[in-house]
């Protein structure tokens, strides 16, 4: 019985919350099926739900309030951590789809629950074009309802329209491709006509 029983938490305790799996996206340990724990239930905000109240300052310096980015297009998306394998390239391909985004007159931050240093290291290290929002209390990642698991957020990126009400959300985010997704969906709430 306590082999079994460390033979469990060492499952539930060995996975990384960013390897990069063939797709780029996060890779699971091997789990055994029996031992696997329960997605905890999430309340991340559905379509139609407003902008969450948002009054922080990025790693930058930029001051992110809700009342202010209202009226473009918002993406916001949720990362496990930075300087992983699967977090690397999801805020790459980010970086390099900013310029479609700004076209169509989008903003885009970036959340984790690393710190504010750990942000500047990786916004620099990475050319990010982007504000990243340095979230450790967790209030950033419970206003939108995105899981922590393990002490890492899940990986979920919503697309406010420009009436600041939620147009998409991507609960369980696999990173190929899924920046031209975004785009694409910023464009279709770039084309409904605000309130």
């Amino acid at each position: 019985m306590r082999i079994v029983m460390l033979t469990v938490l060492a499952a539930s305790l060995g996975g990384g919350a960013c390897k990069k799996d063939d797709k780029g996206g996060p890779k699971e340990a091997a789990k055994p099926e029996a031992a696997a724990p329960e997605k905890p239930a999430s309340q991340l905000l559905t379509p139609g739900a407003e902008l969450p109240a948002l009054d922080t300052v990025a790693h930058d310096g930029t001051a992110l309030k809700s009342s202010e980015l209202k009226g473009a297009p918002l993406v916001v998306y949720f990362y496990p951590k930075d300087e992983t394998g699967g977090c690397n390239a999801e805020a790459e391909a980010f970086r390099d789809a900013k310029p479609e985004l700004d076209k169509l007159g989008a903003k885009l931050v970036g959340v984790s629950l690393d710190t504010v240093e750990a942000h500047k290291a990786f916004a620099e290290g990475h050319q990010l074009n982007f504000p990243l929002i340095a979230d450790p209390e967790q209030k950033v990642t419970k206003a939108f309802g995105v899981p922590v698991q393990e002490g890492y957020a899940d990986r979920v990126t919503f697309v406010f329209g420009p009436d600041g009400k939620l147009a998409k959300v991507w609960p369980d985010v696999s990173v190929d491709g899924h920046a031209a997704e975004v785009v694409a969906a910023v464009r279709d709430a770039s084309a409904k006509p605000a309130p």
